[in-house]
């Protein structure tokens, strides 16, 4: 398999710290398992949960200009969002980890937290 970087921001450190923080293992566990999938294949879903944003959520599909923003469980309400980029080397970029809640994407979704949420990926360095 081709070389892979994985990039990772200061975003999403502050969110991996909030919620590993919380003494969640199973979590910890699971970010594992998602790097180890991804730095195999970059392109193999980590699980059937590991795609785009789809349906409502095209403002979080499109929030990284050029990119697509894709998302994949973790937990039953926790997800990773990160864009793939490249070949040889394949770039992953992690923008953070949310609840759907955080994201906008729960029950009932809320747009303005969705927008919100782009906004702060749009506006995300490595």
């Amino acid at each position: 398999m081709d070389k892979v970087i994985v990039k990772t921001s200061e975003l999403f450190n502050e969110t991996l710290s909030k919620k590993i923080l919380s003494g969640n293992k199973k979590l910890a566990d699971r970010i594992a398992d998602f790097l180890k999938v991804k730095k195999e294949n970059p392109m193999k879903p980590f699980g059937k949960d590991d795609n785009v944003f789809v349906g409502n959520n095209p403002v979080l599909k499109h929030a990284i200009p050029n990119e697509t923003l894709v998302h994949a469980k973790l937990t039953s309400d926790i997800s990773i969002l990160y864009t793939i980029t490249g070949r040889d080397p394949w770039v992953i970029k992690l923008y953070g980890i949310f609840t759907h809640d955080e994201l906008g994407t729960g029950q009932p979704p809320n747009t303005k937290r969705m927008k919100q949420a782009a906004a702060r990926m749009s506006n995300t360095t490595f």
